[in-house]
């Protein structure tokens, strides 16, 4: 990846290149499973802050946990003793419209003079940075579990993680037997209804408006699966999209980023639907 991570929190400045961050080691790993992990809340933020700590006092039991202002971030960064649960806004460097994205980022704490030093457990796009209205709530959950499931999971194949990125988990993964929810604003124009969808998928879905979504996800029926999708949804908008489709208790069973166009659009396509129907 050649994600350029322009800032950390809300007002830290420090900037870098994802592609050129480092994934944690072996003994940083084992350090993580040692550390106390910090979720930074922000400022500005309210629903994101309450979204996330209501998210963590219920799901995150992989280490012990604070919470902390994003002030204590920065006196606690270098700590190895720490790692930090923290919104990461990024660019891509190839795309000159500068388009930024919210990204949440598990960093472990290490005596190093920039962020960008900061060893990486995992990371993943959350939002349009610009989309004030991003309605995530619905996916928060699923992904404080996938955050732990992913270290878990880093320990034993790092090497296959740091050459696939998040495309490892698209490996053996079957929908037959599946319910996969789509929020209706997140599908791509040749595939927003029901008869154009059953046309390239033969499994079982359904269609949701964003309030919807929340209340399936709120007491998930068994073999429920649900699409999370980052991109601009405003046409004449530049940039990447990003599709995950994760179960409710944070396995990914998908990923996807690719550019938007105005020859292929934001949403989910028709190209995403014949990938994972096998």
């Amino acid at each position: 990846m050649s994600v350029l991570l322009i800032a950390v929190a809300l007002m830290m400045q420090h900037a870098f290149v994802n592609g050129q961050s480092t994934l944690a080691t072996d003994e940083e790993i084992g350090l993580f499973m040692n550390s106390t992990t910090c979720l930074v809340l922000e400022d500005g933020y309210l629903s994101y802050n309450i979204l996330m700590k209501d998210a963590v006092e219920k799901y995150w039991e992989i280490t012990d946990l604070e919470v902390i202002e994003k002030e204590e971030f920065e006196e606690r960064r270098t700590d190895p003793k720490y790692s930090f649960l923290v919104l990461v806004k990024g660019s891509f460097e190839d795309d000159p419209s500068g388009v930024q994205y919210n990204y949440l980022n598990l960093l472990m704490g290490k005596n190093a003079a920039e962020v960008q030093h900061m060893p990486e457990l995992a990371s993943i796009p959350l939002s349009y940075a610009d989309d004030e209205e991003a309605d995530y709530a619905y996916a928060v959950p699923a992904m404080i579990q996938f955050v732990q499931r992913h270290v878990r999971t880093l320990k034993n194949k790092r090497a296959h993680i740091n050459m696939l990125g998040m495309t490892y988990y698209n490996q053996g993964k079957k929908f037959k037997d599946k319910s996969l929810l789509f929020r209706e604003d997140h599908l791509a124009p040749e595939v927003n209804t029901a008869n154009a969808i059953k046309d390239v998928y033969p499994f079982h879905f359904r269609i949701l408006s964003a309030d919807e979504m929340i209340v399936e996800l709120a007491d998930p029926e068994e073999n429920t699966l649900f699409l999370h999708h980052v991109g601009p949804q405003e046409e004449g908008v530049s940039g990447r999209c990003f599709e995950l489709i994760f179960t409710p208790d944070g396995v990914l069973y998908y990923y996807n980023k690719r550019e938007v166009t105005n020859e292929d659009p934001d949403g989910f396509t028709k190209w995403d639907l014949r990938r994972i129907r096998f």
